[in-house]
């Protein structure tokens, strides 16, 4: 199969759902996420594989798959995890669109069950996740968060990051293009970010299962770089604060200090300060001085323990 970026695969009829992987250098996993998409008990799905110019075999194992319903597309230069996502939307087919990441796997119900839940919930709904636990490489098993939020604009999924991961979503084509598709250039929160735009869209429903595993395994990951972590987290940010004036105080403190938290996880001083001088008159009472307090500390601890890790 020649590599292009565009897509190589025969025409076939349209699907219900377009399932799209975004992979990049995943040889050793993507066998099985591609299998756990293929073998869904409902059938009536493309599976799109977007390869974002892997330099390991993951293509090659791609290609040894036998399904007419598998369609690739091969990127001859890295763009990213959000561009990749992108050309698969630009060439999907299917009403919905269920996304997975190529380490990550599916129960073999789990479209079923979120069309199911889809139909349920009515017309006005055009957006559905699941639970999902987090598989560690020693095959231990982290707990689920199970997070159970549904309805039209609810301001806690806005505030703070808690569907977790584009491998639980279901979504359909129509809102996603509405919405504007996916920002290539966000290097962290990417899914943190759908939820942004469409949230104000349509209203949103949970499979309250656990339909998803999240590999949480060794090796490179956006979430072990911390310099796309707190970009990432910033930069929600200042889409958040758009937010906020609409949000009720309780969810605006509650976004806040988990953003605050991060980037002191990070050690990112400089931009947990910026944040701290803009929101300044809120942090007046004990409470919310007391966590500042500790935040900066945490953050600068951080950043001279990293400054002497490189030493």
């Amino acid at each position: 199969m020649k590599q292009t970026d565009s897509d190589t695969s025969v025409r076939l009829p349209a699907p219900l759902v377009s399932v799209i992987i975004p992979t990049y250098q995943r040889a050793d996993r993507i066998y099985q996420t591609v299998m756990s998409a293929l073998q869904q008990t409902f059938t009536d799905v493309e599976v799109i594989v977007i390869d974002d110019a892997s330099t390991d075999h993951t293509v090659d194992v791609i290609q040894g798959i036998d399904d007419s319903r598998l369609r690739l597309i091969v990127h001859q230069i890295n763009r990213g995890g959000n561009a990749a996502r992108q050309s698969g939307i630009d060439a999907a087919k299917g009403t919905w669109v269920a996304f997975l990441d190529s380490d990550d796997l599916w129960e073999p119900d789990k479209l079923s069950k979120q069309l199911t839940r889809l139909k349920e919930a009515g017309p006005q709904y055009h957006f559905c996740y699941t639970w999902f636990d987090l598989q560690l490489d020693d095959g231990s098993v982290l707990p689920a968060q199970k997070v159970a939020i549904e309805g039209m604009g609810r301001p806690e999924l806005l505030g703070v990051h808690l569907i977790g991961t584009f491998s639980t979503m279901m979504i359909s084509r129509e809102t996603l293009h509405q919405a504007g598709g996916l920002d290539p250039t966000l290097p962290s929160c990417q899914d943190w970010d759908l939820i942004l735009r469409v949230s104000p869209m349509t209203g949103i429903c949970v499979v309250p299962e656990v339909l998803t595993h999240y590999w949480h395994g060794d090796g490179e990951r956006i979430s072990t770089r911390s310099s796309s972590v707190v970009e990432g987290h910033y930069r929600i940010y200042q889409k958040l604060r758009r937010h906020y004036p609409e949000l009720p105080a309780a969810h605006v403190e509650s976004s806040q200090r988990y953003i605050m938290g991060v980037l002191a996880h990070h050690g990112a001083t400089r931009q947990l300060l910026e944040i701290i001088k803009e929101i300044y008159p809120r942090l007046l009472s004990r409470g919310n001085l007391t966590f500042t307090a500790r935040m900066v500390g945490r953050s600068i601890r951080r950043q001279i323990s990293r400054v002497g890790t490189h030493a």
